[in-house]
């Protein structure tokens, strides 16, 4: 920094002060368009008030470590908001649970000009914890207040965070020449450009951060993971209990084949010893048919030898025949 380069704000006062002088007139043109060096990150929070409270222990090489602010706020299991005011006596900590997200407000207040935009990344070592940090939107030029940000834990772990332990690391990009730019304005006035130019709308400056998620979403803002472990521990659970009715029900099945198998085979035996019974008494039968055919058949050889012998008449041998016809009609 020059001689005449002032100090870093010392308050919220004199950073507003330097903002509002600033935000359409680039003090330090002779910066071209990129990301900010460390250097010039420390000129522009002296001039223009980018970040405050300003720490220069927390400077990097081009970017600068950012810390939780004074909220907390986050949805528990029942749906139930929590706003904790980290400032309060006994209240500075907070417990992020785990797979569930919060929403932390940074301790930073940021006053970007219309030539500066800022990018967010969390912390390596969080990172390598498990956590994930809602980062990837760009903060627009014009922008003015306390971020909220979304902090994810994707793991099984509680981990404890206190207001003022560092968080993320914000870098600093310049935009190409426009109306703050006195080269770029060849004559023409800073209103008669803006008209060309979209700016940061002024309603959303100095917002309350919980505003941003009052848009986004009315209801409670959770993770889905809790209530999808629940679901699969229920799935599970169901997929037991019917896995163990299928298989009484398969025992169930069993026995009854069994069963059906042994009454199958004891009606079987049963049949076929009546089957057998059935054909010896048709052979018996038959036998005696047979034995009293043969006892007629020697009854009526008998007879014709009788009448041949003694001369008996053609009637009496008639109805001797007549007789034996009747005997063999009995038999069958």
């Amino acid at each position: 920094m020059t001689s005449t380069t002032p100090e870093y704000a010392e308050t919220e006062k004199i950073a507003e002060k330097r903002y509002r002088n600033t935000i359409d007139n680039d003090p330090l043109p002779d910066i071209p368009p990129a990301l900010l060096n460390s250097s010039d990150v420390l000129r522009y929070v002296c001039l223009v008030g980018l970040i405050h409270p300003f720490d220069p222990r927390n400077l990097k090489a081009a970017s600068y470590k950012v810390s939780i602010g004074d909220r907390f706020i986050y949805w528990d299991s029942s749906g139930r908001e929590h706003d904790q005011d980290l400032t309060e006596a006994g209240k500075s900590k907070f417990c992020l649970e785990p797979n569930s997200i919060g929403f932390i407000t940074t301790k930073e207040t940021f006053r970007l000009p219309h030539y500066i935009a800022a990018r967010f990344n969390l912390r390596i070592n969080d990172v390598h914890r498990g956590l994930l940090l809602g980062t990837g939107p760009l903060v627009d030029p014009g922008f003015s207040g306390k971020l909220l940000v979304p902090l994810h834990n994707l793991t099984t772990n509680e981990y404890e965070y206190r207001s003022g332990d560092p968080i993320a690391w914000f870098e600093f990009t310049k935009l190409s020449p426009n109306f703050w730019d006195a080269k770029f304005r060849n004559g023409k006035s800073v209103e008669e450009l803006k008209k060309k130019y979209r700016c940061f709308p002024e309603e959303k400056v100095n917002r309350d951060p919980i505003m941003y998620l009052r848009e986004a979403y009315k209801g409670p803002i959770r993770s889905s993971i809790p209530e999808a472990i629940a679901q699969s521990k229920d799935d599970a659970t169901k997929a037991r209990a019917d896995a163990e009715e299928a298989k009484l029900a398969a025992q169930e099945s069993e026995e009854a084949s069994k069963k059906a198998s042994e009454t199958f085979r004891n009606y079987g035996i049963g049949a076929l010893a009546v089957l057998l019974v059935a054909i010896g008494a048709l052979v018996i039968a038959g036998y005696q048919l047979v034995s009293q055919v043969q006892g007629i058949i020697a009854d009526v050889q008998r007879d014709l030898q009788t009448t041949i012998a003694t001369g008996e008449s053609t009637e009496d041998t008639q109805a001797r025949l007549s007789e034996l016809e009747k005997q063999l009609v009995y038999c069958f």
